[in-house]
């Protein structure tokens, strides 16, 4: 049925303050989760220029042993690689401190949780007991934000093998892919 009001504020059948974490960690999430597409992207791209060019060079490996361009050719390397492992500290340090702040935040919200639920006559393993739900509770919107951002991964990594393999679609004739019954 519907949610009826009690008191002012009060609703029963939903559990709006249980949400409210929830909600928070999903729009904290969706607001950083284009900073971390940018640091991702930065990183891929840098790599992706460090491989094109090594790419180039090695193609055109007589043309540089004969013009004796070994020197440019390896400044632009440098370079390349200079600014590939720039972008790839950035994205690491990115990860690490959005994982260090959601745990953080876990912790803090506990303890927060802990202190207001101190203000009643609770026993030490009915506080144990709400510390192993409030862990979980806080526990499922980070994997939440993660799995989000795993999906988003795997999208750009199937518009990619999209780019490379255009025509490959899966069907009775494809080489890449064998159907037949399940065992």
């Amino acid at each position: 049925g519907t949610p009826s009001v009690v008191a002012p504020g009060t609703v029963t059948g939903c559990s709006t303050p249980g949400a409210v974490p929830l909600l928070l960690t999903g729009w904290g999430n969706g607001l950083l989760a284009n900073l971390a597409r940018d640091f991702r992207v930065r990183a891929r791209e840098a790599s992706s220029a460090v491989s094109g060019f090594l790419a180039a060079a090695i193609e055109a490996s007589l043309t540089v042993k004969v013009t004796g361009a070994h020197g440019t050719v390896l400044r632009r390397l440098d370079r390349l690689n200079a600014t590939r492992a720039k972008a790839a500290v950035g994205e690491t340090v990115w990860n690490d401190v959005m994982w260090s702040i959601n745990t953080t935040a876990s912790d803090v919200f506990l303890g927060i949780a802990l202190a207001v639920a101190a203000r009643g006559a609770l026993t030490a393993g009915e506080i144990a007991q709400f510390a192993a739900y409030l862990a979980g509770l806080i526990w499922l919107p980070m994997r939440l934000g993660m799995v989000f951002t795993g999906r988003r991964r795997a999208e750009i990594s199937a518009a990619r093998m999209e780019v490379l393999l255009p025509d490959a679609s899966p069907g009775e004739d494809d080489p890449l892919v064998h159907h037949r019954p399940l065992p």
